[in-house]
Parts: structure tokens; sequence; C-alpha cells
């Protein structure tokens, strides 16, 4: 059965921020959301998305990338418990593990995605705006569409219409999971070099302090 239930924060973090119930069966934290309300869960139950690393290409499972991000994070979790027991970053290998978290999870979350979507609807809604401007000017791209085999034969749509369509400005462009998944990436491995080329320093509480991973 394929999960449709996606974190795009692992459940391997979120436990250093967690207290554990029921015997470390469930891990739960205090959440506040952007409203101001305040309350538990369970980390099963939050930053999780509905089919946020789903892909629809033909000949793939749905989930092949899901699987992969499960993979990396089995290396994760390991990799932030010897970097808390060592209180350092020493391990190169750990660091690199780390320096791959930081970097996805600043671009692969919902807040980046929607940012991206409404840029790529601005530049769309622009293009019909100018694609519209003149009656000519659409007939002309419809003739190139049709010609170029782009456009199917369908109910034929005035210009009046298309124009107005585009002026009411009541109509969303989404992308798809695929399209976004593949940008994310490109932007991971433009910024993944930046980040191993900065000098970290791991900062750790006095013993007996609180430490700011436990709530």
């Amino acid at each position: 059965m394929v999960s449709r239930r996606h974190h795009f924060l692992p459940q391997c973090y979120l436990k250093g921020f967690s207290k554990p119930r029921k015997r470390g069966k469930t891990h739960h934290v205090v959440v506040f959301d952007r409203h101001g309300k305040q309350f538990t869960s369970n980390i099963v139950n939050i930053v999780v998305k509905h089919d946020f690393n789903r892909v629809e290409i033909e000949g793939t499972a749905p989930d092949v990338f899901e699987q992969k991000m499960a993979k990396f994070e089995g290396d994760l979790a390991p990799a932030l418990n010897r970097i808390l027991e060592a209180r350092n970053l020493r391990n190169a290998e750990d660091r690199a593990i780390l320096l791959n978290f930081i970097g996805l999870i600043a671009i692969r979350n919902p807040r980046h995605r929607e940012s991206f979507r409404n840029f790529n609807e601005q530049v769309v809604k622009r293009m019909m705006e100018l694609a519209t401007d003149t009656k000519e000017r659409w007939e002309g791209q419809m003739k190139q569409g049709r010609e170029a085999g782009v456009l199917k034969e369908t109910k034929t749509i005035t210009y009046e219409e298309m124009r107005d369509f585009v002026k009411k400005n009541e109509y969303r462009i989404d992308l798809k999971t695929d399209f976004l998944i593949a940008s994310e990436m490109k932007s991971f491995d433009a910024i993944l070099p930046t980040l191993f080329n900065r000098k970290w320093v791991a900062f750790t509480p006095p013993t007996g302090s609180s430490a700011f991973y436990h709530v």
C-alpha cells in the first residue's frame, strides 16, 4: 500500500523536541500555529501533507521519491544522535548528512512551494495578458499552437470570451508535483556547495542545563 501522508520535516528530527509517552511508543510536542493557537500533538500528525512527495510518471511508482527520502532519513536519524552525543561536528560523514538535511528543509516545504507556484502564476498571467492584448495576436497564437500540434481541436472559444476570462483574473495556476520536486532538487544541487563551503561551529549548552532540542 502506498502511503499518501508525507512528512516534509522528518519525525526523527521532531523527536529531538518531543516528550515520549506510552513508554516511548509515541512522541508529543507543543505546537504553536501562526494564528497563536497552542496545542500538544503527536509528531505523526504535524508537518505532514497529503501527497507532498507523490510523482505521476508513467512506469514509475508514485512513491518512488518518498521512498528515497525515507532512505535518507534512515541515515539521518543515527547521524543526528551521534552529533548530539559527540556535541560537535567533527565527524565528516555525519556533518555531510546534516548539511544535506539543512539544504533539503530550506527548499522543500509548503511555504517555499507556494512562493514558487505564485511566482509562476504571475508570469503565466502576464503572458496571458500579452497574448490577449489584441484579437490578431490571440488568433496568431492559436494558429501556431494548432500547427505545432499543441492545441487539440476542441470547442471554439472566441477572443472576446478569452479576453474577458483573463481580465476577470478568476483563475489559479497550479504546478504538478513532479515539476515542483524537479525544480527543488535543482535548487538543492545549487545551494549544497555553499553549505559545505561555510565554516560551521556547534554550540552546546553547559552540562546540566536544558538543551534547545528538549521541550
